[in-house]
């Protein structure tokens, strides 16, 4: 998202020429692209301000989940219940993982 924004603003510079002869009168365009302008520019440095946090927050979310469930697998059995409930968190791992992991990553 933050490319395209970019690509954007670099498209919009070449999209409308600075200055054009029509007839005897030149026409400078350059006051218009620069009232255009601004929106991509403000959308641009409010997501530049955005995704760190929004990064950090998915990070540590990821995080959080990732340890509780290894320390639940690094636990030893000492019994059979134990050994089982090692087993389903292991399932619940391999089954919730890719959930949790396009939870964190920033496509949307």
């Amino acid at each position: 998202m933050l490319q395209r924004l970019v690509d954007q603003k670099e498209e919009f510079k070449g999209f409308v020429a600075s200055q054009k002869d029509l007839g005897l009168v030149r026409v400078r365009f350059e006051e218009l692209k620069n009232a255009l302008s601004p929106q991509p520019k403000e959308c641009l440095m409010r997501l530049k301000q955005i995704l760190p946090k929004m990064v950090k927050e998915r990070i540590e979310k990821i995080r959080v989940w990732m340890e509780e469930h290894i320390r639940l697998l690094k636990t030893f059995p000492t019994n059979v219940d134990e050994f089982v409930n090692q087993i389903q968190s292991l399932e619940y791992i391999e089954d919730n993982y890719q959930e949790v992991k396009d939870e964190v990553e920033l496509n949307d």
